[in-house]
């Protein structure tokens, strides 16, 4: 009987992608996301060949628990498509932390359709599989994003703590691999607004919202999807019907020992907008006949309008760290580079200073690309140059940046990508060969 569901939802689910023009599955995260993920991804260690390559900045010493703040690279290359986080292409900031939402389907927490409210479940579907209407309805529901046939994946990394879980179907939490934080979703009117993980040792995370709620710092991402036919040449397109605004991520607000010591962390909140090349479909006819649209090739983009929040400040009994955004950045409307990163003590006075010095790697070969967006934006690459301590006034030490330039990274847009999203090298008009 299971084998027989299983085929009747995938013959369904194939006759109903025939006729479907829809966003992307995979939804891009906004930059700082992206950056961090990569160590998920793609983690540092000789099996993999991915160097750790860090440096610290400051720390903010507490009784029991220290604050680092420093800055990472990951050396597995960039795509095309990556936007440079607020620390420069490829690099990351290390500092706080935060719960980060892949969405499938749509947001779990939707009233009344998410995956935690919904009643269509596996067993719903093998006791009505023989109802070819109920199937039918529940597979176009879920296409439509009326309903939600599958958990969305979450990922933490705080303060060295890091894993990945997700919801069954009774609304308990599977975590990858099986570990031993306790995590618990902080919901206001059926929406996860925040988190709190506590550790084995004791150590609280609230995420998303302070430990007494009178503070929040969510991203939101507003995806909205549309598909081009590029055959007879490039378009803009004009923005589709699916449209979606949801909590991505959930950032560390406080932090709490079991000696009662306590961090707090403030943001400064932004909203951003970015293109995205989504991916190519290629229509073909089983038969003579039907309806199938062999000559097209649609092409799905996506613009990302987030809501993001930039970390300014961590408090601590002993004293804070302040984090200063006062470069405007080209590549990213509306975003700031961070420049400098200031260690006082309790008595107000500066300890420790870092800056931050950019340039931007700028696209020479705009290869198959359109006019969708802002110019500089797909264009133009962040890049740290530089970073400079100083005390006193005085400099005393510097790290210097050198990157390889021989083959310089096409327009964000561009269809010069192998299958991993690495430039190719190529003027390939086409995802496929």
């Amino acid at each position: 009987m299971r084998k027989l569901a299983t085929c009747i939802v995938l013959l369904f689910a194939a006759v109903n992608t025939i006729f479907s023009q829809e966003l992307p599955e995979i939804i891009p995260h906004n930059p700082e996301v992206s950056a961090l993920g990569k160590y998920g991804d793609i983690p540092i260690g000789y099996f993999t060949g991915v160097p750790n390559i860090s440096i610290p900045l400051v720390t903010l010493q507490g009784q029991n628990m220290n604050i680092p703040v420093s800055i990472s690279y990951h050396a597995s290359g960039i795509r095309v498509s990556e936007i440079a986080s607020r620390v420069g292409l490829g690099w990351s900031l290390s500092a706080g932390g935060a719960v980060t939402r892949s969405m499938r389907g749509i947001p779990d927490d939707t009233p009344g359709a998410g995956y935690l409210y919904t009643n269509y479940t596996v067993q719903s579907l093998l006791d009505n599989v023989a109802d070819q209407g109920y199937v039918l309805t529940m597979l176009n529901d879920s296409s439509e994003g009326l309903l939600d046939l599958e958990s969305d994946m979450y990922s933490y990394n705080i303060m060295g703590y890091s894993g990945k879980f997700h919801f069954n179907q009774s609304g308990a939490i599977i975590t990858h691999p099986d570990g031993d934080d306790k995590i618990v979703p902080v919901k206001i009117n059926d929406v996860i607004r925040g988190w709190q993980i506590t550790t084995k040792e004791g150590i609280i995370f609230y995420l998303g919202l302070s430990k007494d709620h009178t503070r929040e710092a969510n991203d939101t991402s507003n995806p909205t999807g549309t598909s081009v036919n590029i055959a007879g040449g490039y378009s803009i397109p004009t923005p589709g019907t699916y449209t979606t605004n949801y909590i991505s991520s959930w950032q560390l607000m406080e932090l709490e020992m079991p000696s009662g010591e306590s961090f707090s962390f403030e943001y400064q909140s932004s909203s951003i907008e970015f293109w995205n090349l989504g991916g190519q479909r290629k229509y073909f006819g089983v038969t003579g006949s039907g309806n199938c649209f062999q000559n097209d090739v649609p092409t799905s983009y996506s613009i990302n309008s987030d809501f993001t929040h930039r970390l300014t400040r961590i408090n601590g009994k002993t004293g804070y760290i302040l984090l200063n955004y006062d470069q405007p950045r080209l590549d990213l409307v509306n975003d700031f580079a961070l420049t400098g990163v200031q260690l006082y003590n309790n008595h107000d006075q500066l300890v420790d200073q870092y800056q931050l010095e950019y340039d931007y790697f700028i696209s020479t070969q705009h290869l198959n690309t359109n006019t969708f967006g802002n110019t500089d934006q797909r264009r133009k690459r962040l890049y740290l140059k530089r970073i400079v301590q100083t005390i006193a006034g005085t400099e005393n030490q510097a790290h210097s940046f050198a990157y390889n330039t021989d083959h310089i990274l096409p327009d964000r847009l561009s269809f010069a990508q192998d299958a991993w999203g690495y430039y190719n090298g190529q003027s390939n008009g086409l995802f496929y060969p």
